[in-house]
């Protein structure tokens, strides 16, 4: 596969499910989103440095600076060095000299076409701009003896920013950014219409993915009504490692304490369900309420380190067989990897998906399919 193969999906914003479930996390924004703004951003990114290159007399310096810049975001990233791309001075400097104008406008403009704050839509403009200088980085690091210079290898990825499929429509912003703020009706009314047919598109998208398929996930206000409401006043456990999580006594975190700290031997057939996570509909990513019982599950195992865990996910019987043994382990997958990127182990944790199997309700109504679709902890070893 050649430079261009590889870098033609970054152009694009098309990265792994992964990566959109990570930032989606960090920013708490829904993950389709997410896609849709990147794939908006970094069109317009490569198109200022494209334009860069070709009328700057400063392109010596802005090869030896992407020379030099270490620490730049990649999709591989950790989450935390994702959302700290806007903390980099080497990358800020970077963005700014492909693009010496405020960006408001366009931050703007993606926000409000992908449905994200414009704060998001400001962290990912750097975390975009971070994974595309990084990869010129490796061009430029490792060049073949067919290697062309970067300004003609950009020349060579296409005459248009926007060749790049879906995303041709938004490609144009890094120009409309530079226009005055006074224009016509016209030009006014014509931006508006891109913006529907890109919303239009975007809501098309997301029925797609999820119409065919029934898991209907409650409301987190109609889940906590009946999951959450029994599980007793909140207290302060005290962690062996001397640190504190503020937990309901009915609670997930209350029963894995008592039962890792007696002197009980693991059971295979033991299973504790999780009772304050929300995932979105049709979805593995989770909603932000969930963020209070996962980090006092990570401060738990940070507080016994020889504890092995296992994830087991589970859905109701809606839907095909096959979606929902997947739905059931890439929501597994979602919570070992958010606790993975806590700090704990990746050997610590492991998943598995077991579909609309051992349901602990009948899935005669919406609340028992809820309690249906859930995740499960085993202690695997103490």
């Amino acid at each position: 596969m050649n430079e261009q193969e590889h870098i033609l999906p970054l152009l694009e914003g098309k990265f792994s499910e992964n990566l959109y479930t990570k930032l989606g996390w960090a920013l708490g924004e829904n993950k389709e989103n997410v896609s849709l703004a990147l794939s908006a951003i970094m069109p317009v990114l490569f198109g200022r440095i494209k334009n860069f290159m070709g009328r700057s007399d400063s392109m010596d310096h802005f090869v030896e600076m992407i020379r030099a810049s270490k620490d730049l975001p990649e999709e591989g990233s950790s989450t935390e060095h994702l959302m700290s791309a806007g903390e980099n001075p080497m990358l800020q400097s970077l963005l700014a000299m492909i693009a010496p104008e405020r960006d408001d406008n366009l931050l703007s403009t993606v926000a409000s076409v992908a449905h994200i704050s414009e704060k998001s839509s400001s962290t990912l403009l750097s975390v975009g701009a971070g994974m595309l200088f990084s990869f010129i980085r490796k061009y430029l690091s490792n060049p073949s003896k067919d290697s062309h210079s970067l300004k003609g290898w950009l020349q060579d990825l296409g005459p248009e920013t926007g060749a790049f499929g879906p995303v041709k429509a938004v490609s144009g912003l890094h120009q409309r950014v530079k226009e005055p703020a006074v224009k016509t009706k016209k030009r006014k009314f014509r931006w508006l219409f891109i913006a529907l047919i890109l919303l239009l598109l975007a809501l098309a998208f997301l029925m797609l993915r999820g119409c065919s398929q029934s898991d209907k996930t409650m409301s987190a206000t109609a889940q906590n009504s009946f999951h959450w409401k029994n599980l007793g006043e909140f207290f302060d456990q005290l962690l062996p490692d001397g640190s504190k999580i503020n937990i309901p006594r009915l609670g997930v975190e209350n029963k894995l304490v008592s039962f890792i700290s007696n002197k009980e031997p693991v059971d295979n057939g033991l299973w504790f369900s999780f009772d304050r996570l929300q995932f979105q509909k049709n979805s593995a990513l989770l909603d932000d309420i969930s963020r209070d019982q996962l980090t006092n599950i990570s401060k738990i195992l940070k507080a016994y380190p020889n504890v092995k865990i296992k994830l087991g996910g589970f859905t109701d019987d809606s839907g095909a067989d096959d979606f929902n043994m997947k739905l059931s382990q890439t929501r597994a997958d979602s919570v070992k990897n958010e606790l993975i990127t806590s700090g704990i182990a990746a050997d610590r944790i492991s998943s598995v998906g077991f579909g609309a199997a051992n349901p602990i309700a009948p899935n005669d109504t919406d609340d028992n399919r809820a309690k249906n679709r859930r995740i499960e902890i085993q202690v695997v070893q103490k």
